[in-house]
């Protein structure tokens, strides 16, 4: 070796070794700046008093008025007491006598939870008891574990969501839910004084158009209602209410685990069988016309035929009487699945006369390009910024389910420094800091603007920066126990609020404040509609 080689092979070796120290150099600030990252994250937990079997409930010994009728103000308050990670006994949805249940404010902290969730995570509809046992009670079988976990749950998650939450699969219903959204928007008007039930109703039309390809058009104002609609929806509605309810009881509660089954449970079971009896005629008559080869276009591509479709080919590892049993659990979530979310946004939209005009402009201009009408391609984000970030608005004051997600560690872990045992409850509050004025500026406006893309990219960086996080859109949770037909769902809300506002100028003759709208907790939260005043546009 030459003296020239020599000194490039040395050259050589020294770039090296500095590279590697830079690396290791790097690697170390990088280490030293997540330990102190987490430091500044450790926050001391802290524990609202709580006492076995009532948990935190007994306002005069814990200093928190629980009630389903103030649920949104619960939690902030809660989290003005006991700051952002605090434990709270709500028996029934906690862990032990106690009821215990630990609650985040850090959407960083709950990812770690949510990224060590397993293989078969668990999530607050375990703690479905009355709904468990009912299906129990039917012989449900396997389908009945979408409310369990485990290696059955997997298999009926799996086949469940095939055609639902995926977006380019969600957005495959769009055609047929905005067909059914003209129909309801034309029966608002007649409806304005019941708008609640009609909600109901509204989500029972658009999702029949996704699960059977069918439009009872039970909203449309021109069209005679089949009386087994109307009495489906309305047992549907009432199960889910009392449902939710006696699962909250502790006095039902106590009587299910004595093995005794009350009245109202008695009542429920008797309601919601005839709510299967009718889910499963609709299947079984949409069945002999597949035999005959009869569907229509929209059946053939309803979630139904391409769930008997994927059966057919053999490699689904269920029986035939499962896969209906699942399409029946869909149909009993139908009439639940949007009204909600549905509620709350046209609330905010009809109180604030100024953001429903700019919507109002945003969407007449996208249909000025397709002859008047709403069509799929106008949800794109580019699209109708403003419609979404509308609906991002409404879930910042207003999410229906505001501790979502809720885990069931299945393992010890670390959560702001503190070692929460396995076994534990954690949820994550999505709605507390959304509505502290240290990160929102006039909190309880509605200003659909604080989600355009120019004030998303202007909060990167500053502290106001995790209203922007997935965990804080929406009520339909994340990670592998993300409500499946969530995509839907927000099609469903897209779609009808914006034919809404396209059809009609709304308002709430004596509100002006969604705030002095009462509410109260059925599935998810609710408000009590008023009376609204449709105005038709030309």
């Amino acid at each position: 070796m030459n003296f020239l080689q020599a000194l490039s092979k040395y050259q050589h070796s020294m770039n090296r070794l500095s590279r590697h120290t830079v690396l290791l150099s790097r690697q170390k600030s990088t280490h030293a700046a997540s330990l102190a990252e987490d430091h500044n994250r450790r926050i001391d937990l802290k524990h609202v008093p709580s006492l076995p079997f009532l948990g935190s409930t007994l306002s005069s010994y814990s200093g928190v008025t629980f009630d389903l009728d103030n649920m949104f103000d619960i939690w902030p308050e809660l989290r003005k007491k006991f700051g952002d990670f605090y434990t709270v006994g709500l028996p029934n949805r906690g862990a032990g006598l106690h009821g215990t249940m630990y609650v985040l404010q850090d959407p960083k902290e709950m990812m770690k939870v949510l990224r060590s969730e397993g293989k078969y995570p668990t999530s607050s509809v375990q703690d479905l008891w009355s709904f468990q046992q009912m299906q129990d009670d039917y012989g449900f079988g396997r389908p009945g574990e979408i409310l369990g976990y485990g290696k059955d749950w997997k298999l009926i998650r799996s086949f469940l969501q095939s055609d639902f939450l995926a977006p380019q699969s969600a957005n495959r219903y769009l055609p047929g839910i905005l067909k059914a959204t003209l129909h309801i928007s034309k029966g608002m008007a007649g409806n304005s004084d019941n708008l609640d039930e009609f909600l109901q109703w509204a989500s029972f039309d658009m999702f029949c158009s996704i699960l059977i390809g069918a439009f009872p058009r039970i909203t449309d104002p021109d069209t005679v209602v089949d009386p087994e609609d109307d009495e489906f929806c309305k047992k549907v509605a009432e199960v889910l209410k009392v449902g939710s309810h006696i699962t909250l009881s502790p006095y039902e509660t106590m009587l299910n685990r004595i093995g005794i089954k009350s009245k109202t449970y008695k009542m429920l079971y008797q309601n919601w069988t005839q709510a299967l009896d009718y889910g499963m005629k609709r299947l079984v008559e949409l069945e002999k016309k597949k035999e005959a080869g009869m569907l229509t276009e929209s059946e053939e591509a309803s979630y139904w035929n391409q769930a008997m479709v994927r059966w057919e080919k053999g490699d689904t590892g269920l029986a035939k009487d499962e896969v209906f049993k699942i399409c029946l659990i869909l149909f009993n979530a139908s009439v639940d699945t949007t009204s909600a979310k549905t509620s709350w946004h046209l609330l905010h939209t009809a109180l604030n006369e100024e953001v429903q005009e700019k919507l109002y402009e945003e969407i007449y201009t996208n249909v000025q390009e397709t002859g008047g009408k709403i069509t799929p391609a106008m949800f794109a984000a580019s699209k109708s910024p403003y419609l979404g970030a509308v609906l991002r608005e409404s879930n910042r004051l207003t999410c229906p389910a505001n501790l979502a997600p809720m885990r069931r560690i299945a393992e010890e872990a670390e959560i702001h420094g503190n070692v929460i045992p396995a076994g534990s409850v954690v949820c994550f509050d999505q709605a507390s800091k959304s509505i502290d004025p240290e990160f929102v500026d006039d909190p309880f406006t509605f200003r659909p603007e604080r989600f355009l893309p120019n004030a998303v990219e202007a909060r990167k960086g500053t502290k106001a920066e995790f209203l922007d996080h997935p965990l804080f859109s929406g009520p339909f949770g994340q990670g592998a126990r993300r409500c499946p037909g969530s995509r839907v769902a927000k099609n469903e809300s897209m779609a009808l609020l914006a034919q809404c506002v396209l059809d009609w100028k709304m308002s709430v003759p004596g509100y002006s404040d969604f705030r002095d709208v009462p509410y109260g907790l059925e599935t998810l939260v609710c408000p009590k509609l008023p009376k609204f005043n449709f105005e038709q546009r030309n």
